[in-house]
């Protein structure tokens, strides 16, 4: 979640509170720009301290060590000065760091391992310069660039590997909660984390149906046990992972993947998404949806060494909202790190009302993800974040279907 240094301030806050002032990188991420280029976006946060310069720095490690340039200085890349606004309680946050980093400038590295595949670590370092010295690190939440080097030193191919930090919206234990059913879910490899459990709620308005996990984690040092947090996120979102045991396998990988898009068909090779545009000009449709060539085919997983992960297919996904369907055929690229976190680079080829071409010519053998939130006759109330909106409707008032869906 980051790196908290307390830099040596006390501020004064309302009715005489001395609080300390601090200074956190909260995400640090990596994406490709161009074949010799990566964009690296950096983020974070500064607490209680009022106009004050800090700088933004992005450097590049291998293992333990910073990449050393020729000159023997490390490979430090400056994005910019920022001063804090009067106002910064409780916080105020950059978030949008954003440099190019040139795979040229990082071959050039002395210390970067060559002939084979290396993971570096791409962060974000907040520099005080009234204190001529680094206050955050983004070691915490860096995010690994994988380079392939050859024997000459020279990088032939990158991959990035960015995933979302957990950060899932914290529940006031003693605030407003709204109904919902129990769920179960239908799982063969994800274990759930102790103290998490599945709902489903239907906002009033639509109306609309939403699928949650929820978790509490207890402070049991007292003699009794204390609720400290509780957090929730939608079973689709990209903290799922946060809600379940660490990720050990293959399977279990593509279930976390897999839980956001149920019922969804997987296309499997390049002529069933030939069979897919012919229905679409069979239709009349193709002149008013757009489409593209997907980068790949069919569901597959592959280890990332060291770090999780990579689960890629390309989805027919239909998203009943009971007014409306809203479907997609996207090709999904997913990280999933060990410890649950995602991060999704998605190239969608068809946006339209699809569920008609489930009827394509040789549909029937597409694979299909299976249901994986199963509503139980359990009521029950969760705690209300600000993610949640609308009234919620009483599970005795829901309407037909919600419960099939």
């Amino acid at each position: 979640m980051g790196c908290r240094w307390t830099i040596g301030v006390l501020v004064l806050a309302g009715a005489g509170r001395l609080i300390s002032a601090d200074v956190r990188v909260v995400d640090t991420e990596v994406r490709p720009r161009s074949e010799r280029e990566v964009l690296a976006r950096g983020a974070f946060e500064v607490a209680n301290l009022s106009h004050k310069w800090f700088s933004v720095f992005f450097q590049v490690r291998a293992g333990d060590e910073a990449l050393k340039m020729p000159d023997g200085t490390a490979f430090l890349r400056k994005w910019a000065d920022v001063f804090t606004p009067e106002s910064v309680y409780p916080c105020v946050r950059w978030s949008e760091c954003r440099i190019g980093l040139s795979l040229d400038e990082i071959q050039k590295a002395q210390n970067l391992p060559r002939g084979r595949t290396v993971t570096l670590q791409v962060l974000c370092d907040i520099w005080d310069p009234d204190a001529q010295a680094y206050v955050a690190s983004g070691a915490p939440v860096a995010s690994p660039l994988i380079v392939k080097v050859d024997a000459e030193g020279r990088i032939a191919s990158y991959e990035c590997f960015y995933t979302v930090p957990h950060a899932p919206a914290r529940a006031d234990p003693y605030g407003a909660s709204f109904p919902a059913r129990r769920c179960k879910l239908a799982l063969e490899h994800l274990k759930l984390r102790e103290s998490a459990a599945a709902y489903r709620s239907v906002v009033e308005h639509g109306p609309v149906v939403y699928d949650w996990l929820f978790r509490t984690i207890l402070d049991d040092r007292g003699a009794l046990p204390i609720l400290r947090w509780s957090f929730l996120a939608g079973v689709g979102s990209d903290q799922r992972g946060f809600f379940f045991e660490p990720i050990q396998t293959a399977e279990q990988a593509r279930e976390l993947v897999s839980l956001a898009y149920p019922k969804a068909a997987v296309i499997p090779t390049r002529e069933a998404y030939e069979a897919i545009l012919r229905r679409l000009e069979g239709v009349g449709a193709q002149d008013t949806i757009k489409t593209r060539i997907p980068p790949g085919y069919g569901l597959a997983v592959t280890e990332a060494p060291g770090l999780g992960w990579r689960v890629r297919g390309l989805f027919l996904h239909v998203e009943d909202l009971y007014q409306a369907k809203k479907g997609m055929i996207a090709h999904l690229d997913y990280a999933v790190a060990k410890d649950g976190r995602l991060g999704l680079a998605q190239v969608e080829c068809v946006d339209a009302d699809l569920e008609f071409l489930l009827d394509t010519p040789g549909a029937d053998a597409w694979p299909r993800l299976p249901r994986f939130v199963i509503p139980t006759e359990e009521k029950a109330r969760i705690l209300r974040t600000a993610e949640v909106h609308g009234d919620q409707l009483d599970p005795a008032d829901w309407p037909q279907g919600s419960m099939d869906r």
